[in-house]
C-alpha cells in the first residue's frame, strides 16, 4: 500500500566504555568515562580506614579487579603505591621524576602513569613493563583507548604535545602539537579525541593523530573535557576555561555556566544522561540546556580535580579546606567528614562494597564505606 508515515524523531546517548573502566573500577577522572558508573558509594558515611604514606602528594586512585588500589605519591619522593582493599601495603614502584595527578589501569591489571620526561607502564606486580622517553617533557594522567595509550605532557612554561603510544611496548603511534600537561586526552563516540590547551582551546585529533578543529573557551585549559558520547547528534563536549563550563555539542557552541561570577572547576555526567554535577565555589546541578536545578552546597575551591558520581546519583567531592562531601542528587548534604589536609586535586574513585577513596596532599589515602545499620 506504499510507504508509512515517518516514525517519531528519536535520539539518545551511547556511553562507551573504555578498557579499565569496568563495573570494578569507576574512576571519574577518567575523562572518556566521567560519570558512567554503575557502583554505589556510601550513602551513610563511615571512615573506614586511612593509610598514610607520609609523603607530600596530589592525585587520584584507581581500582583494580580485586579491589587493590593504586596510587601517585609525589613531590620530593615520587612514586606509585599500591595497598590492599584492607589498608595492607603490596608495593611501591620508585619513579625517576614527578608524576601525573593520576593513573590508568586496563583490564589485565597493568597501570599506566606519566612522569617527567618519560610515560611508562607497570606489571601488576608493580615492576616497569616498559618506558618510553620524551626529553624535557612533563606528562599529566593517560587515559586508554583501544590498544592505545593516550597522554599529553608540556615542557614547563613551553610546548605542549599529546602523543598516541601502543599500550604493549609504548611505541609512538602519532603525536601532535598541542595538549595540557594536567589533562587526560577525552574519547568521543566516534573515537575523536578531545585535549585541553594553554592556547585557550580545546583541540580535536582525529584517530590517526590529524588536526580534527577546535573548541575555544577564554583561558587557558588546564583540566580534562568530559565528553557524552553520541553517533547520532555528535559528542556533547564539556570543559572548564576561565573557570567558567563551556558546552559544545557537535562541534557548536551549546552553552557556558554560570552567569554569576561563581568558579566552575569540574564536573560529570549523571546517570540519567541528562543532567550535570559540577564543582568549585559550589556544587550544583544542571541540566543540558545550562539551566540549573539546584546550586546550594557552598564550598571551598577545587583544582583539576572532577567530582565522582555512583549509579544513584550521589556526588563525592572534596575541597581545599580538606571537607569530603556527599551530596544527595536533590542537592542535599548527606554527610561530610573533615579530613584536616587539602583534597582541592583529587577525584574521589568509586569502589566495590559500596567504598569511596580520596587521596589528601599530606599524602593519606582515605576510605569510606557505609555507615553500620
Amino acid at each position: 500500500t506504499g510507504s508509512s508515515a515517518a516514525s517519531d524523531v528519536a535520539s539518545g546517548y551511547a556511553n562507551a566504555v573504555q578498557p579499565g573502566a569496568g563495573e570494578w573500577n569507576m574512576f571519574a577522572a577518567d575523562a572518556a568515562n566521567s560519570g558512567n558508573c554503575s557502583l554505589s558509594g556510601p550513602h551513610t558515611e563511615k571512615l573506614a580506614w586511612e593509610y598514610p604514606t607520609g609523603i607530600g602528594s596530589f592525585g587520584s586512585v584507581v581500582i583494580g579487579s580485586d579491589g587493590e588500589l593504586y596510587f601517585p605519591t609525589g613531590f620530593d619522593d615520587p612514586g606509585v603505591v599500591s595497598v590492599a582493599a584492607d589498608a595492607s601495603f603490596r608495593w611501591r614502584y620508585e619513579a625517576a621524576g614527578e608524576l601525573g595527578s593520576c593513573l590508568a589501569i586496563d583490564d589485565d591489571g597493568y597501570i599506566y602513569g606519566g612522569q617527567y620526561e618519560a610515560v611508562f607502564r607497570l606489571t601488576p606486580a608493580g615492576s616497569e613493563d616498559w618506558s618510553a622517553s620524551y626529553s624535557n617533557k612533563s606528562f599529566g594522567p593517560p587515559t586508554l583507548s583501544g590498544s592505545s595509550v593516550l597522554i599529553c605532557g608540556a615542557q614547563f612554561g613551553g610546548t605542549e604535545i599529546t602523543v598516541d603510544l601502543d599500550s604493549s611496548d609504548g611505541s609512538e603511534n602519532w603525536s601532535y602539537p598541542e595538549g595540557s600537561r594536567n589533562c587526560a586526552p577525552a574519547i568521543g563516540a566516534t573515537g575523536l579525541i578531545y585535549v585541553g590547551s594553554d592556547s585557550n582551546r580545546i583541540y580535536i585529533i582525529n584517530p590517526d593523530g590529524s588536526a580534527g578543529g577546535e573548541l575555544g573557551g577564554n583561558a587557558s585549559l588546564d583540566g580534562s573535557a568530559v565528553v557524552l558520547p553520541d553517533l547520532v547528534l555528535g559528542d556533547q563536549v564539556l570543559f572548564v576555561s576561565g573557570p567558567t563550563l563551556y558546552a559544545y555539542l557537535d562541534g557548536t557552541f551549546d552553552f557556558s555556566y554560570p552567569a554569576d561570577n561563581d568558579d566552575v572547576t569540574g564536573m560529570a555526567f549523571l546517570p540519567d544522561g541528562l543532567s550535570v554535577a559540577t564543582i568549585g565555589d559550589e556544587c550544583s546541578r544542571i541540566d543540558l540546556a545550562g539551566t540549573e536545578s539546584w546550586s546550594a552546597v557552598p564550598s571551598d575551591k577545587t583544582f583539576y580535580a572532577m567530582p565522582a558520581v555512583d549509579a544513584d546519583g550521589y556526588i563525592y567531592y572534596g575541597d581545599s579546606a580538606g571537607i569530603f562531601r556527599c551530596i544527595s542528587p536533590a542537592g542535599a548534604v548527606v554527610w561530610d567528614y573533615d579530613t584536616g589536609t587539602d583534597l582541592r586535586y583529587c577525584t574521589p574513585a568509586i569502589g566495590p562494597a559500596g567504598r569511596v577513596y580520596v587521596l589528601g596532599s599530606n599524602g593519606t589515602l582515605y576510605a569510606f564505606e557505609p555507615a553500620d545499620p
